[in-house]
This record gives structure tokens, C-alpha cells and sequence, in this order.
């Protein structure tokens, strides 16, 4: 997949304020005070903390898995490369992506000693003859 700075930019932007969102599609959240709180994929403790007024996740068994932001949460908690994570995002959030720029074709380039490269005509009969 390709992205823009400007497709990242807006990826990150719609999903800013949207951790809680993200980690309800993949954990089975239980609010306690403020914050929620879910099992660990990695550990299994119920101690994974989810926090939407600050957009951070914690667990604060294993230690392993903590970061800021939706982006973030499917990388570290999901396994998810960056690319993947941004391709979820965009989904989820219905971002329009630019379009991908045109492949450039590779030519063939002639061969150095050919007469084509030395600039003589390459289809005159003599070379159509000697070629077949």
C-alpha cells in the first residue's frame, strides 16, 4: 500500500481522540472509575488499562504493552505493522486516500556495443537478415 504524507496526516488526524474506539473493536472493555479496563492479549491479566480523557493504554501487569494513541494500540496491543495499522485506521474512519501516482515503465535499454546504441539504423535489411 502507498500513502502520502499528506494520506498519513490525515489517517493520524481522524483518528486522534479515538483510542477507546479502536481497542472496543478488539478488547471487551469494563469501565472502572474513568478509565476501562480489559484483559491482556499477551500476559492474560486483567489489568490493561484504557484511558480515553488522556488517549493512553497501559497493562500494568506485564509491562510489555503501553503507548499513546489509536495508532499506537494496534501496533503494540494487535501486532499490526505500521502500514496495516494505517490501512484499519483509514478504513474505520472512512479517510480518502489520494490517488497512487502512476508507475513509471522501465524501457528496455538497448546493449552497449549495439547498433542501436551507437545510433545506426537497427532495422535495415542487412541487420534483419544477420538477426534472423
Amino acid at each position: 500500500m502507498y500513502y502520502t504524507e499528506d494520506d498519513i496526516r490525515r489517517i493520524k488526524d481522524a483518528a486522534d481522540g479515538r483510542l477507546l474506539d479502536v481497542a472496543d473493536d478488539f478488547l471487551t472493555l469494563t469501565k472502572s472509575g474513568k478509565d476501562y479496563v480489559a484483559i491482556c492479549p499477551k500476559c492474560g491479566a486483567k489489568k490493561l488499562s484504557v484511558s480515553p480523557s488522556k488517549e493512553i493504554f497501559k497493562c500494568w501487569s506485564c509491562q510489555n504493552i503501553q503507548g499513546k494513541g489509536a495508532l499506537a494500540f494496534l501496533m503494540k496491543v494487535e501486532g499490526k505493522e505500521y502500514l496495516q495499522a494505517l490501512e484499519y485506521l483509514a478504513q474505520k474512519f472512512n479517510v480518502l486516500l489520494d490517488e497512487k501516482p502512476p508507475k513509471k515503465s522501465k524501457q528496455a535499454k538497448p546493449k552497449k556495443k549495439s547498433k542501436e546504441a551507437k545510433g545506426m539504423d537497427a532495422d535495415s535489411y542487412c541487420a534483419r537478415m544477420l538477426a534472423a
